[in-house]
């Protein structure tokens, strides 16, 4: 996640968002990192005047001057930055959530394929090691397949870190999210449930099992 800003916004810091408009995807992580970025810096939100912004308009709309920063995801970011040129700045913040890329997978469906599970997983692990050993021919690989050059992949790149597993962390990063969305009423439960049901652990735990550290 990325706060983007325009220079001649005056916004350098997390608290120079006060009275400003903010661009973002309501309703989606993005505004959840801005919330929870907003707490941590003992700032208001109803200081901030939130707008909603479609992703693909997000650049447009921060360069257009509808918005004065705005808070998305890479690949995002870098196309603000790459449209706005030196009229960008990135704010620098304390990174307090990670967005996750999780896989999902019907119940039923697990427990009729095991085995296949354990060659999925093992095939994730196997790849995410190709990628820590051989970063250059990975990002070749990458950009040939979505047809992006180089100079944007390896941009991006540099944020992500590539690694199979199911921690702790997760667990309370989704109840943190789903009291969140209660709050904002974006979802009509009154508490969060327990996601350790929803947790498929027999496979990583096989294959990789140190990478398991959640607690059941």
């Amino acid at each position: 996640m990325k706060i983007i800003a325009r220079k001649n916004s005056g916004i350098r810091t997390v608290q120079d968002l006060v009275g400003h408009r903010v661009g973002t995807i309501t309703g989606a992580s993005a505004q959840f990192f801005l919330d929870e970025t907003l707490l941590l810096a003992g700032i208001d939100n109803a200081k901030v005047t939130v707008v909603h912004v479609s992703p693909e308009k997000m650049a447009s709309a921060l360069a257009k001057g509808d918005i004065d920063a705005s808070v998305v995801w890479e690949p995002l970011a870098y196309r603000a930055k790459q449209k706005l040129g030196t009229a960008a700045i990135e704010v620098p913040h304390n990174k307090i959530y990670t967005e996750t890329f999780n896989a999902v997978i019907l119940r039923d469906y697990a427990k009729k394929n095991p085995g296949l599970l354990i060659k999925f997983t093992r095939a994730m692990v196997q790849a995410t090691r190709f990628i820590r050993d051989q970063p250059e021919q990975s990002q070749r690989i990458v950009a040939t397949r979505i047809k992006k050059d180089l100079p944007f992949i390896n941009a991006v790149w540099q944020d992500f870190k590539f690694g199979i597993g199911l921690h702790q962390w997760l667990l309370t990063t989704l109840e943190k999210e789903a009291r969140w969305a209660m709050g904002r009423q974006l979802i009509l439960a009154k508490k969060a449930p327990n996601y350790l049901n929803f947790l498929y652990l027999d496979a990583l735990k096989q294959v990789s099992p140190k990478t398991v550290t959640v607690f059941y």
